[in-house]
């Protein structure tokens, strides 16, 4: 992996889904130092991916002898399929993505759909460049290293983190869900009930209000309250932890262990015990038996952001390495990292596959 490609003029090509591509360079003749493939979903977030990708992703990449190619995604599962029929990823360093959660699991369970995943899936680095409105994986990894979690900042770390010459990937691990149709790779979440909700039933306000969406959803979806039954099972986690921080530089690789992550989006942490090189699912519900009223379920919500929620009397919060769940109720979702599965029935179970991502180093990345 690694290879560089040649120094030219920019080109526009035609991909397997018949969406323009086009390829970049450093506008340069010296080496370049590698070649990343680069998703971007132009409706993503506020929809302005296309514009931080020409003002501010291109020109680092430029400035870093990082050659590169654009995939501008055209719609749902659009990287999905692309990911699956390539056969040049072996050509890459790394891909980087300019949009949300969403379009990096579609591009991980391409992944999965390939003959060679288990190899490429811990060798091929994704970095986030966050347009989307939903930013858990990136966000987790941030807060592990103590890096902002606020625009403007954010952005741009990100940004710098994902272009630098000198990045680094960090492995995470991947959780293997199977539903009544398909088998999944988890990197975030498994959601259902009020969380499930607020995250699907809040999208028709993604553009208009941004990651702001989930707070005004939750309100929302608090004062027309709902609740389903359902069948919880699990299996207690029963295994011991040890911390070793591995990472691996992109542009010279080497691969071990794993992330668990500890947000489902930046504005909080939902699982603050969720620590590099977890092996575990941290499994959290609440029982309506157990809330007095709506006033439980809004301080549950408002507390997320001071890492206070786990702490209320109704919240059950148990490690556990599976779990199998059966709503009893129609009209629910079932929510696999922010997208919508069908499904009567999902389970969950950790797994040792890991992907990796670009992260920062523990200090500064020069950009």
């Amino acid at each position: 992996m690694g290879a560089a490609l040649c120094c030219r003029r920019p080109r526009r090509v035609q991909d397997e889904s018949s969406t323009v591509t086009y390829a970049g360079n450093r506008g340069t003749q010296s080496p370049a130092i590698g070649r990343v493939l680069v998703f971007v979903n132009p409706k993503s977030g506020s929809g302005k991916s296309l514009v931080t990708l020409r003002d501010r992703v291109e020109p680092k990449l430029k400035k870093n002898h990082i050659d590169y190619d654009v995939v501008i995604t055209s719609g749902p599962n659009h990287a999905k399929s692309a990911i699956r029929s390539r056969d040049d990823l072996g050509e890459y360093n790394g891909i980087i993505i300019l949009s949300g959660d969403g379009l990096v699991f579609e591009v991980l369970n391409g992944f999965i759909e390939r003959h060679d995943a288990t190899s490429i899936i811990p060798s091929l680095p994704i970095g986030i460049v966050p347009s989307g409105s939903g930013n858990g994986l990136l966000s987790s990894l941030f807060y592990s290293r103590g890096e902002p979690l606020k625009n403007p900042k954010f952005t741009e770390r990100a940004i710098d983190v994902s272009c630098s010459p000198e990045a680094h990937a960090q492995p995470v691990n991947l959780i293997h869900v199977q539903t009544d149709r398909e088998d999944i790779a988890s990197f975030l979440s498994v959601g259902w009930g009020l969380m499930a909700d607020i995250d699907i039933e809040s999208e028709r306000w993604r553009k208009l209000f941004g990651s702001n969406r989930f707070a005004l959803g939750g309100l929302v979806r608090i004062l027309n309250l709902r609740t389903y039954r359902g069948r919880l099972w699990y299996k207690p986690y029963s295994g011991s932890y040890g911390e070793v921080d591995v990472s691996y530089d992109v542009y010279a690789k080497t691969v071990s262990e794993r992330v668990a992550l500890s947000h489902i989006s930046n504005e909080g942490p939902f699982a603050p015990q969720a620590r590099m090189n977890d092996d575990r699912i941290y499994l959290t519900y609440i029982l309506r038996n157990d809330v007095s009223s709506k006033l439980d379920l809004l301080k549950f919500l408002t507390s997320i952001e001071s890492h206070k929620h786990l702490e209320l009397p109704f919240v059950k919060a148990i490690e556990v390495s599976a779990f199998r769940l059966e709503p009893q109720d129609s009209g629910s979702y079932l929510v696999v990292d922010g997208e919508i599965v069908r499904s009567q029935k999902i389970q969950a179970v950790t797994t040792t596959l890991k992907m990796a991502v670009f992260a920062p180093k523990r200090g500064c990345i020069e950009s």
